[in-house]
């Protein structure tokens, strides 16, 4: 996945279009890029409208690094981040944080932020109705797209409905080096436990795992 600044992105729209001015292409990215972010920032939570990555001290470079690690050009083993940690240590807000700060980056690399329960649910509704793979279903926005975000992934045992789609959901994503990042209380040493090996093996190969030890902050 390649991040842009403005001036690639207006460069790439001139290369596109080459009869429009590089004036117009930049008043076209800048209106691109504000519609986008407004679209985002309508999918935060109102408790984290203000998170940023400075909030998380020493853990805004593990979190960065992290970013890097599924971006950064080249062939790359890392496609997903996990951030993992007990309830309240801050990993939703991480999110929304690292959220924010690729909006300012390049809005355009964010293609769908979800909560897992809100997914699952939406998905046993497509699949129920054999609408799943039609053109803006969840289904179809989970496998595509660029960088998606999925918060709160269950900390229950996971129904055969649930293994069995997001094994694909990962394998598709790990093919086709499509970064994600997952936020869920379940600890890493936890995850063939409750997501099974096939699952737990895949995330600790080809995930940057990124655990919050921090005391619950809502107490």
């Amino acid at each position: 996945m390649n991040m842009e600044n403005r001036d690639q992105r207006i460069e790439r729209m001139l290369s596109d279009n080459p009869g429009k001015s590089p004036e117009l292409c930049a008043v076209i990215v800048d209106k691109l890029w504000q519609d986008k972010r407004e679209a985002l920032s309508h999918l935060i939570p109102e408790m984290f409208k203000d998170a940023k990555l400075s909030d998380f001290g020493p853990m805004e470079k593990v979190i960065l690094d992290a970013w890097e690690a599924v971006t950064a050009p080249g062939v790359l083993q890392t496609t997903g981040i996990v951030f993992c940690g007990d309830c309240g240590v801050g990993k939703s807000r991480a999110a929304y944080a690292l959220l924010q700060y690729i909006m300012e980056q390049d809005p355009e690399t964010v293609t769908l932020v979800m909560s897992y329960p809100d997914a699952i649910q939406k998905l046993r509704k497509e699949f129920a109705s054999d609408t799943y793979d039609e053109l803006g279903s969840v289904w179809s926005k989970l496998n595509n797209g660029s960088f998606i975000i999925l918060d709160d992934v269950s900390s229950q045992k996971q129904t055969d409905f649930e293994v069995d789609k997001f094994l694909a959901f990962l394998d598709h994503r790990f093919n086709n080096h499509l970064p994600f990042l997952l936020t869920t209380n379940i600890a890493a040493e936890n995850f063939a436990e409750v997501f099974g090996d096939r699952l737990a093996s895949r995330m600790w190969g080809f995930c940057k795992i990124v655990e919050f030890e921090n005391k619950d902050k809502r107490i």
